[in-house]
This record gives C-alpha cells, sequence and structure tokens, in this order.
C-alpha cells in the first residue's frame, strides 16, 4: 500500500483506468464535533471516504455495515460509521446503535456500522468515525484527496507505481 495526496478529479481518472489497482480509495482527514442525541458535543479525529475505503483493507463492519456505493447513493440522511473506542465512549457500546443518529458538525447522521476493535490503519492518527465522500467529475482541481489502494493479485508496488506514473504524464499532456 502507498498513499499520496492528489486532486479529486485525478482520482476518478486513476480509478477508470488502472489495470494494476484492484480496489482505489480517497480519503480525507478531518476534525470535527460528534454528539449523540442530547449530549454535549466533542472534538474527534474523523475522516471522509469513498465507497471502496473499506474495501481497499477488506474490512468488515463489526456491527451494521461499511459504506456501498449502491446503497449509499439515494440516501436522503447522511451516514456514518464508528470506530469501536467512539461507540464504546459516545453510545456506551450500545447494541442497538446502528440506526441511531449522531451529530457531526451539528448535523444529524445515521449511524450505519461500527468497526471491530483494532480497525486502524489509515489516517493517522486513526479517525474516530468515517463519513461518505462522493467525488464528481466537476470537483475542483484544489479538492485533494489521500488516495489508498489494493494491488490487483499479481501486479506488484513497482508496476503500479510505473502505471500510475505514466497515467498521470499523460492527463497533464491533455490539460
Amino acid at each position: 500500500r502507498q498513499d499520496s495526496a492528489h486532486a479529486a478529479p485525478d482520482y476518478l481518472d486513476l480509478q477508470r483506468s488502472t489495470r494494476t489497482l484492484d480496489v482505489l480509495a480517497g480519503y480525507r482527514e478531518d476534525a470535527l464535533t460528534i454528539a449523540p442525541e442530547g449530549s454535549e458535543p466533542v472534538r474527534v479525529s474523523g475522516a471522509l471516504v469513498t465507497a471502496d475505503y473499506f474495501d481497499v483493507f477488506r474490512a468488515q463492519a463489526a456491527r451494521g455495515r461499511t459504506f456501498t456505493r449502491a446503497a449509499d447513493a439515494g440516501s436522503a440522511q447522511p451516514l456514518v460509521v464508528l470506530n469501536h473506542d467512539l461507540w464504546r465512549d459516545a453510545l456506551a457500546s450500545d447494541p442497538t446503535a446502528v440506526g441511531r443518529l449522531l451529530r457531526v458538525n451539528g448535523v444529524a447522521h445515521s449511524v450505519v456500522g461500527v468497526m471491530p476493535r483494532g480497525f486502524r490503519l489509515f489516517p493517522d492518527p486513526p479517525a474516530a468515525f468515517w463519513i461518505p465522500l462522493v467525488v464528481t467529475p466537476d470537483a475542483e482541481r484544489f479538492q485533494r484527496l489521500d488516495v489508498i489502494a489494493r494491488l490487483v493479485d499479481g501486479a506488484s508496488l513497482d508496476e503500479a507505481a510505473s502505471e500510475v506514473q505514466a497515467l498521470f504524464r499523460a492527463l497533464r499532456g491533455h490539460e
């Protein structure tokens, strides 16, 4: 795994064009306030992530689910996945937490999943929660995303790095 920051439209080009990367996801770290209904807000580290983020790690939620494009595309309610510690601390390990509302920066988000204890891969410091991030073709070039990926079986990191560099050279030639 290798991560780096890219402009949001480049992420989409990379996602469409690569042969050596099996699953590609973008994320952006942010410190936001969270509060269960009826509680005072606290500031915690979180991440905005594309739908494939958890798939890069082959990670499953311990409770509920993670994000999916199909299930979340038409959701009118903002969604959130919690890490185990936030579920324990903010929701008292409530076994019925999935479906409850948690305010993130004052906006009610529906809890769709809780990750297993110890899920702490990216970003660093570990995120206490994840919110879906939708990247569209008309995204601004200044919008930056860190990108992570899982290699296709049989592909090497060197092959993927060469392919990505060639794709970016080709993209820059068309701007």
